[in-house]
């Protein structure tokens, strides 16, 4: 912003308009959430776990999705302990 300061302005019939810095990091927010929703996706199939609805939570609120595959695996792996394992 600082290099290029007229890169969020316009000019139109009624004056200038000028966009927010949130025109530009919304974009950079959602590929953030895809580039999570990989490496979510990794691990789901390293566990034989499938939640496409997770994966969808998961674009639009980085922090949910995530919070909800923890809580998710963690069950998971609970089911998968016994009373034997620890003996």
């Amino acid at each position: 912003m600082l290099i290029w300061p007229d890169i969020l302005t316009e000019k139109t019939s009624k004056g200038v308009t000028t966009y927010s810095m949130d025109y530009l990091i919304q974009p950079i927010k959602y590929l953030l959430n895809a580039v999570i929703i990989i490496i979510l996706s990794l691990d789901m199939r390293k566990q034989n776990f499938k939640s496409i609805a997770l994966l969808v939570l998961t674009f639009f609120s980085s922090l949910t999705g995530v919070i909800f595959f923890l809580i998710l695996s963690n069950s998971q792996f609970n089911n998968d302990l016994t009373i034997s394992d620890y003996e």
